[in-house]
């Protein structure tokens, strides 16, 4: 295959012109050369469209791709963000109940505490209130002169000699109010009548003597 310099460098030989078998020669080699290089040139150019079409091919695969990443990326930041978003606000909120929690917990204690307080004063006010009656109930006891009180009715009320008949010897006559037991329980109600109204006076209250109460 002729080359450029081959070409410049080629020499006919001189007579009285050129040879032309050796110019004949010449340009069916330069024939042969240029057609094997267009052909060479063909076949090459073919090859740049292809190589072309398939740069253009993978450039548009990569632009794709670029895309595809630049979307999965914006994608991946917004998930992160709204996971942290999500996750601030699950602890916005816990931290939120945690102190109502807490709040309510606080306050029922309080509540407690201050019940708990009532409870105590009301149960020393009423200790301290029975602890009053009964010491003056232990002081009336000590004071009243039941003897007395017993020789007085024995006085007031003498005992009568029993009717010669048996069913009155223990029944006595009762509408009189004399003889037998049935006095003797008259005399007992006057006297729970004036240890109630002694109970009524120093205890403020209706009058009544539980103590006697429980005699009859």
């Amino acid at each position: 295959m002729l080359t450029p310099v081959d070409i410049q460098q080629k020499r006919f030989k001189a007579g009285l012109g050129f040879d032309k078998k050796d110019v004949s020669s010449f340009f069916d080699e330069v024939s042969k050369s240029y057609g094997e290089l267009y052909k060479s040139n063909a076949e090459l150019k073919e090859k740049v469209i292809t190589l072309t079409d398939t740069v253009q091919h993978y450039k548009v695969k990569e632009e794709d791709l670029n895309k595809t990443l630049l979307r999965a990326e914006k994608n991946s930041q917004e998930s992160v963000s709204n996971a942290v978003k999500a996750a601030k606000n699950i602890e916005m909120e816990a931290n939120s109940r945690a102190n109502e929690i807490i709040k309510e917990a606080k306050d029922e204690k309080e509540f407690l505490e201050t019940e708990i307080s009532d409870l105590r004063r009301k149960y020393a006010e009423y200790k301290a209130k029975y602890q009053r009656l009964l010491r003056e109930h232990m002081t009336y006891l000590e004071e009243s002169d039941f003897d007395k009180d017993a020789e007085e009715f024995a006085r007031t009320h003498p005992k009568k000699e029993p009717e010669p008949k048996k069913e009155e010897a223990f029944s006595g006559d009762r509408d009189s109010g004399s003889g037998g037991l049935g006095s003797g329980k008259i005399s007992l109600k006057n006297s729970q009548s004036n240890s109630s109204n002694v109970y009524g006076s120093t205890l403020g209250g209706d009058g009544i003597d539980p103590f006697f109460e429980d005699l009859f």
